[in-house]
């Protein structure tokens, strides 16, 4: 018989066993086995009436069922750079160097009610339109940012479509192979190259996965979002279409908006305005003619910005029209490499050539779809370039609202 100890009332538990107590290792060994099953198995056993079922919390992984996996968000281009110009990171510090620009402007105005300086004030108006003019800017290279990372998921996700189709295609010339080799109609060392052209395109698949993940990443970075938030392109696929571009427009469109003119317009104002001052009795002869020269040198200024910003507009106009150029050239060559890998299985089936010369085929075809695929992407991305350089709105460019 147990011993018998009022302590065992009211949920207390001996310390030690007590005298005379003596358990039935049996029954603990049975005790611990039906915890365990509990513990381990618990949908084998009926959940008591009443009790909600235990779920179980951060169990490594268990991936999450699908009503708990977010939505992707799809967006246009147009609402990609809008949500970039309202959260992203690189607008609100734009925003943040606005406001302490304003700080500044605000404290020279107060200084210059309580001692007037003409030139200092002058200073302090050329500095503010500059920040807002440098703030103007940062919404087309914001824009720009977003569209060359849109652009670059779109052309990630179809290169993995192009890997997968690579590695299909690979899969099926090593089955192939593996049967004419067991057939006696194939030498081991054309089966043993064929399996390695299947290991290269399972490895290319695995690089262009990872470069998808990390456009992904990229592009979220730029809206302000979760690195990992579920993210889809409302445009399936780049496509080609030219777009007519007037250089004369966008020459002017640039020499009026770029902030390097802008600034360097501001320079030649403040050093007319310095040469007004100095021009009365009291000036020293010497200070007149240096703010003669100061003035002359902005003057300068401004026209070599005028030239160097021509300059990178018509760069970047030329460079628009060889990636287009390059487009039908890449896509005639990918067509032609894919006829001539049908030719070459046509010809492996009737055994006058070896496996290695349809793997060697089937990977220019691959490398000649990638081409294409980048071609046109160089394209769309020199295009919203020259849109930049020219802060043009043209047809075909994401939309900036500011």
């Amino acid at each position: 018989m147990f011993g018998w100890d009022a302590r065992l009332h009211d949920g207390h538990r001996p310390d030690r066993f007590l005298p005379g107590f003596r358990p039935s290792w049996s029954r603990l060994v049975a005790a611990l086995a039906l915890t365990l099953a509990l513990a381990s198995a618990p949908a084998l056993f009926p959940i008591l009436p009443g009790l909600p079922p235990v779920r179980a919390q951060g169990v490594p992984g268990d991936p999450a069922s699908p009503s708990d996996r977010p939505e992707p968000l799809s967006l246009t281009l147009d609402q990609a750079i809008q949500l970039a110009l309202e959260q992203g990171p690189d607008r609100k510090a734009a925003d943040l160097e606005l406001e302490l620009a304003r700080l500044d402007h605000e404290e020279a105005t107060a200084n210059h009610l309580v001692q007037p300086s003409p030139v200092t004030l002058s200073q302090a108006e050329s500095a503010w339109r500059s920040a807002q003019a440098e703030h103007a800017a940062s919404s087309g290279t914001i824009a720009l940012s977003v569209e060359e990372a849109y652009y670059d998921l779109i052309r990630s996700r179809q290169q993995v479509e192009l890997s997968r189709g690579n590695l299909e295609q690979a899969r099926r010339q090593l089955e192939s192979a593996q049967t004419r080799y067991d057939a006696g109609a194939l030498a081991e060392l054309d089966l043993k190259q064929t399996r390695q052209q299947v290991d290269q395109a399972e490895a290319q698949l695995e690089t262009d996965r990872r470069s998808l993940e990390q456009a992904q990443q990229e592009l979220n970075r730029l809206l302000g979002r979760p690195l990992d938030a579920p993210l889809e392109p409302a445009e399936a696929e780049l496509t080609f279409t030219p777009s007519e571009l007037d250089l004369r427009a966008a020459l002017a469109s640039a020499l009026e908006q770029r902030l390097e003119v802008i600034r360097a317009q501001d320079q030649v104002e403040t050093a007319r305005l310095n040469l007004e001052l100095s021009r009365n009795p009291y000036t020293p002869r010497l200070d007149q003619e240096r703010r003669q020269v100061e003035l002359q040198q902005a003057q300068d200024g401004l026209e070599q910005a005028r030239l160097q910003v021509e300059l990178e507009v018509r760069k970047a106009f030329q460079t628009v029209e060889g990636a287009a150029a390059q487009v039908p050239l890449r896509e005639q060559a990918a067509a032609l490499a894919q006829e001539q890998l049908r030719i070459a299985r046509l010809r492996f089936e009737a055994g006058t050539i070896t496996s290695l010369d349809v793997t060697d085929a089937q990977q220019t075809a691959f490398e000649a779809q990638v081409a294409a695929l980048n071609a046109v992407f160089d394209y769309r991305i020199s295009l919203a370039r020259f849109y930049q350089a020219a802060q043009w709105q043209g047809p075909g460019s994401g939309s900036v609202t500011d």
